[in-house]
């Protein structure tokens, strides 16, 4: 495959030799299905391919087996495969996208293989031989005894072994995905025939809403200010500087030497801190009694910290996962003014890190109060009163997570992102009759209410319509389903985009 003039895809090999009745059996007998597309397109073409001779690293492991790019494995023939593809296609793919192909199908083959062998099956002899012989017809479509013959047993050999391979990966594939008899589905998903029924009646019906939406962010000051006022001693401000290493030995032996004076503080920070929660010079940022709290777990430690005096060391100090030194600053602890708006975003910090129930029962008040409000005077009325806006959505049905099959959920409203996946949403939402107002729904960082609006027929979703898509939808899932058990279960080392990039993106 050439692009641009630049060189094509080639496997890496020591000698050019023709291995096409080889790379036919790859393909024609078990190819798998591919589910999941390349997200990195826009990659260029690569500007060079490994010369001859070039040794890569594996671009990956799946239960400790090497996925590499070399003359004659799956993965190369793959790559080839989907490069001829790609060519008869006329474009659409990258170079990476044919790359991210190729693994996804070496690594579903090892772990088919895998899982077949578990169960002990053994492909018969005659049928190895049946999957053998196509090899080794001649250019009339008949089996050649003479280029049987003159195949080396090396050959014949390595056909076996790939026969035998592709047997079992085929065995696995029509067992959980069909081999697509429809008169006799002995294999695969099996799916009932209210199915369908079931599906277009979700789909049939779309709701139409108006939302009042409260945000957590918009908490009142003076209820920042009362809290802050009731709990003033989290927010008592200490000055102090730190010095930050990843060892308990390496931080003693700091210790050590700035008590000899074989150290000076400001270089040791320079020289040896992480810096993780100080600034350049080693001064705490946010040094706040509860910051202070959470991050100095033993109490007597944090005691010793909050009682140093002007420019004396702490011992060493456990902070999570790191080890310091602090020393006290010339001035003493400051105490809140909460008149300060620096004060005043350090408390909206901590309760929306700390006290978050208190602010979201703040607005599931406020909501009861609007929805009661909206009973009696409506709901425009009600967000007058309130001073908020009224947001109307589009139609969509009941669709939990967005299912590919029916129509999402309106995403115009920023307060429902991610009411798709909300139980609580919408039971409500679709519980209600119509004009009827929702009890407060906490969504996220936001309280809304709803009011059942309208209510229609969609016009383009049809039982006959679901007929001829569902199947395909379904065996989409249930393949996705297979995918992603088999690359998430733990067994697969992933080095496809290191590789990739390093050896086709970068000159050498």
């Amino acid at each position: 495959m050439e692009s641009n003039g630049k060189r094509p895809l080639s496997m890496p090999s020591e000698k050019k030799k023709d291995h096409k009745p080889v790379k036919n059996i790859l393909i024609s007998v078990g190819a798998v299905l591919i589910f999941v597309l390349a997200a990195f397109s826009f990659l260029f073409l690569p500007a060079i391919a490994p010369s001859e001779g070039d040794k890569l690293p594996p671009f990956g492991k799946y239960n400790r087996k090497p996925i590499e790019w070399v003359a004659n494995s799956y993965f190369a023939n793959m790559v080839s495969y989907y490069a001829d593809q790609q060519t008869t296609e006329q474009g659409g793919s990258s170079d990476f996208t044919i790359f991210q192909k190729a693994f996804t199908a070496a690594v579903l083959r090892i772990a088919f293989t895998e899982e077949v062998d578990k169960s002990g099956y053994i492909p018969p002899a005659r049928l190895i031989n049946r999957t053998v012989l196509p090899a080794f017809y001649d250019s009339n479509g008949v089996y050649s005894q003479r280029l049987f013959n003159a195949a080396p047993e090396s050959t014949k050999l390595q056909l076996r072994e790939e026969a035998v391979g592709n047997l079992k990966h085929q065995l696995y594939y029509n067992d959980v995905f069909g081999n697509g008899d429809t008169d006799y589905p002995m294999y695969g998903l099996k799916r009932s025939s209210a199915e369908n029924s079931f599906i277009f009646n979700l789909g049939k019906n779309e709701r139409s809403f108006e939302v009042a939406s409260f945000s957590l962010s918009n908490y009142p000051q003076d209820e920042i200010v009362s809290f802050g006022s009731g709990h003033s001693d989290l927010f008592v401000k200490y000055d102090l500087a730190a010095l930050t290493v990843d060892s308990e030995n390496e931080a003693k032996k700091l210790l050590s030497q700035l008590n000899r004076n074989e150290l000076v503080f400001e270089d040791a920070v320079t020289e040896y801190s992480s810096r993780s929660y100080t600034d350049t010079e080693g001064r705490v940022l946010g040094a706040y009694y509860y910051n202070l709290r959470d991050t100095i777990s033993n109490a007597e430690q944090l005691t010793s910290v909050l009682t140093l005096g002007p420019g004396q060391l702490s011992g060493v100090v456990s902070t999570g996962e790191s080890w310091s030194i602090f020393r006290g600053g010339e001035s003493g602890p400051v105490q809140p003014d909460f008149e300060n708006a620096g004060v005043i975003d350090s408390v909206k910090v901590y309760m929306t890190s700390n006290e978050a129930g208190l602010i979201e029962d703040y607005f599931l008040n406020r909501a009861r109060d609007f929805a009661s409000a909206a009973v009696i005077s409506g709901f425009d009325a009600a967000c007058t009163e309130f001073g908020i806006p009224k947001n109307t959505t589009g139609f969509f049905p009941l669709n939990y997570g967005n299912n590919q099959l029916l129509s999402p959920m309106d995403s115009s409203v920023t307060a429902l992102a991610g009411a798709q996946n909300s139980d609580l949403f919408l039971k409500t939402a679709f519980s209600l009759r119509i004009n009827e107002i929702s009890s407060p729904i906490l969504l996220n960082d936001n309280v809304i209410v709803l009011r059942f609006v309208d209510e229609r027929e969609t016009e383009t979703f049809t039982e006959d319509l679901l007929q001829m898509w569902y199947p395909m939808y379904a065996e989409s899932f249930n393949q996705s389903a297979v995918q992603n058990y088999f690359f998430g279960n733990g067994k697969l080392e992933n080095n496809l985009i290191d590789v990739y990039l390093k050896y086709f993106l970068v000159s050498r």
